[in-house]
């Protein structure tokens, strides 16, 4: 049996190179420098020629090193072309996104240019509005100051004008019932001057005559009932001055049912019905609901004695004989003065002696 080889304490002969790995550096490692590559590099460093650099490289175990060396150069070159790719095709990706962001920065840039416009856009639309919101309540406030001033220096003069108007209705009215009257009592005389004549033939024609005369003092009766008429008593004390007559059915009609009317128009007014019982009392002390009650004594007259009663002619040229214009002139005034008729009636029973 031959004896066992024993291990050689030469080092081991080295491998070949390994081919680089695609994630690896840019170039793989150079071999080690063997003596031989040394001389033949020395020969070339020395003018040699390339053949002698050749013939050095293939001498002692140069084909296989060759062999290697052309096998690195060509991994390496694969290596060299991937990574120009990678970095060709990142760079594009790198344009691209520097592409995307410049759009995208020029996107942001000009929306936030149209926002600013349009912030500035509302902005001054707003500043003017506000402009204009603030002239508007300085002329108001002067309109309401002026308005004051023309309301304190010619209420009186209104008043006058008022009066004024009242009391050429009033003088009209009382010239038609005068006109009316006179005509009545002129019928009158007429009447009884032809029964008179009649009267005057013979006596054969006596009497008949006298038959005729007898109608007269039936014809004077509705002047002397007229002329004897009087109010009724009332809280108001009223005169017993004629008031004029009406063949208006409506009126006549408001004259026997004043507190109906009345009824009627508290809401026009905005009153309720619970405001009712005040208005009531409150007239009843008053005027006794009576529509031509006359103070002679103050001058005021109708159902809310109104003083003076010219005053009512701003309801109605008809407010001598009209409940309706009467109560509607009312019910403005303590809406105007007081706001209800409870409140009204309050203050007439606080004061002494009694008045709204």
């Amino acid at each position: 049996m031959p004896p066992r080889k024993q291990p050689s304490s030469a080092p081991p002969r080295p491998r070949a190179w390994p081919k680089p790995r695609p994630t690896g550096p840019l170039l793989p490692p150079l071999p080690p420098t063997t003596p031989w590559v040394r001389t033949a590099a020395a020969a070339y460093e020395q003018n040699g020629s390339t053949g002698e650099l050749l013939l050095g490289l293939l001498g002692s175990e140069g084909p296989q090193r060759a062999v290697d060396l052309a096998q690195y150069l060509e991994d390496a070159a694969g290596a060299l072309d991937r990574q120009l790719r990678d970095a060709t095709m990142l760079a594009g990706v790198a344009d691209s996104a520097t592409a995307v962001a410049q759009e995208r920065s020029r996107v942001l840039a000009e929306a936030a240019a149209a926002q600013a416009e349009s912030l500035a856009s509302m902005q001054a639309e707003l500043d003017a509005a506000t402009g204009a919101l603030n002239d508007l309540a300085a002329r108001q406030r002067a309109m309401v100051t002026e308005l004051a001033a023309l309301q304190n220096t010619s209420e009186d003069i209104q008043q006058q004008r008022l009066d004024g108007l009242a009391a050429a209705a009033a003088a009209k009215a009382a010239e038609q019932a005068a006109a009316e009257k006179a005509a009545r009592e002129a019928a009158a005389r007429a009447a009884a001057a032809a029964a008179a004549a009649a009267a005057r033939p013979s006596p054969t024609t006596a009497k008949p005559s006298t038959t005729t005369a007898k109608p007269s003092p039936s014809t004077t009766k509705p002047t002397t009932s007229s002329a004897s008429s009087t109010s009724p008593t009332s809280s108001s004390s009223p005169s017993t001055s004629v008031p004029p007559k009406t063949t208006d059915p409506q009126i006549l009609w408001a004259q026997k049912n004043p507190k109906t009317v009345a009824q009627q128009l508290l809401p026009k007014f905005g009153f309720d019905s619970s405001q009712w019982t005040c208005l009531e009392t409150l007239w009843q002390k008053e005027s006794s609901w009576y529509w031509a009650a006359d103070n002679p004594y103050s001058s005021a007259y109708g159902i809310p004695q109104a003083l003076p009663g010219t005053k009512m002619a701003t309801a109605g040229a008809d407010w001598l004989i009209n409940p309706a214009t009467q109560i509607t002139w009312g019910l403005g005034y303590i809406k105007g003065r007081y706001g209800t008729p409870c409140a009204a009636w309050d203050m007439w029973q606080s004061r002494t002696p009694h008045w709204y």
